[in-house]
């Protein structure tokens, strides 16, 4: 996973994961993932998202990804909130020039925050939402109906801020805590929080998004002639626009 980066700040110590790079297309997509990374990690295609990205957009035709344009940084009472209004940004004008197109959000560590951020203070049209795959998450909640794996009790370090998932985005997400992950359950260590890419896990996480992705886009019928239009009028973000550090 390469090393730690940016250590320190909220309550503990967070690590970065180091990456490799990448993109998509544009245009209107059947779908797409919103993917905000974890500090310290690169912009493109930074390891952390890499297994789930491929493992979803490999199993469902059509997708694009798009990677949220942020700093990442250990400045917790900022960073993740300007990932929040990028993701904003993106979604406002992707929403009318791609107007069947559903979508998936992932976040890893800072990037759960930013995800959780997003769902709490934007208006995100809760249809077009297939799944969110959070790994790692600050703002985890114990006993939560979303929390999955072996970390469901326990509290996020970032719990002091009192930011909590909405139920509507809550019903569709799963919120992957390991046992021991001092990021997401405040007591432990650094150890489990670095094994979610390529994990059991994950796989579970590519199954329940896939699923999830399948069902939505079953119900949304004859995206595939209104997306190629929009495809067309050359209209729509759709791919990996990703870019720079957010700054």
């Amino acid at each position: 996973m390469g090393g730690l980066i940016g250590l320190g700040g909220l309550g503990g110590n967070v690590g970065g994961i180091a990456g490799g790079a990448g993109g998509a297309g544009g245009g209107c997509a059947r779908y797409e993932i919103v993917s905000a990374r974890g500090t310290g990690e690169i912009q493109t295609n930074p390891t952390g998202s890499a297994g789930f990205l491929r493992g979803v957009l490999s199993a469902v035709p059509g997708g694009s990804k798009y990677e949220v344009v942020y700093p990442a940084d250990v400045n917790y009472a900022v960073s993740p909130g300007r990932g929040a209004k990028n993701i904003d940004e993106h979604i406002r004008p992707k929403l009318a020039s791609c107007p069947n197109e559903v979508f998936v959000f992932f976040g890893y560590s800072e990037g759960a925050m930013v995800v959780t951020q997003y769902m709490k203070n934007f208006k995100f049209p809760t249809d077009k939402l297939a799944a969110i795959v959070l790994y790692g998450n600050p703002h985890h909640t114990s006993g939560a109906t979303q929390n999955v794996c072996t970390g469901k009790t326990g509290v996020g370090i970032a719990s002091p801020l009192r930011i909590v998932m909405p139920a509507a985005p809550a019903s569709v997400t799963f919120d992957c805590c390991n046992q021991g992950d001092m990021i997401c359950q405040t007591g432990g260590t650094m150890g489990p929080h670095l094994t979610y890419p390529n994990s059991r896990n994950e796989k579970d996480a590519i199954a329940y998004t896939v699923g999830k992705l399948k069902a939505k886009l079953s119900k949304e019928g004859g995206n595939d002639a209104d997306n190629d239009k929009g495809k067309a009028k050359g209209e729509g973000n759709g791919g990996n626009k990703g870019g720079g550090d957010g700054k």
